[in-house]
Parts: structure tokens; sequence; C-alpha cells
């Protein structure tokens, strides 16, 4: 028992981490996604 208490700070941690990383990319991507297809539409305009 001691020892998953002291194993579980760190996975809490690098999951947080790795959430955080996700959640950046994925804000990335719509950004991408939403600035080209407000470029395409200005450009047919």
């Amino acid at each position: 028992m001691p020892n998953r208490s002291e194993i579980s700070p760190n996975v809490i941690f690098n999951s947080v981490i790795l959430f955080i990383i996700k959640v950046l990319y994925a804000v990335n991507v719509i950004c991408f996604i939403f600035m080209k297809r407000a470029l395409y539409l200005t450009l047919h305009y």
C-alpha cells in the first residue's frame, strides 16, 4: 500500500500534463480548421 501512495502523485501529474497537451493540440487543430475555412470563404467571395 505505501508504494501505491508514492506512485499516485506522479501518475496524476503525468495524466494531467497529457490531458493539457491533448487539449492544447485540439484547440490548435480547431483554430487551424476555422482559419482555413475563413480564408477559403473570403477567397471565394
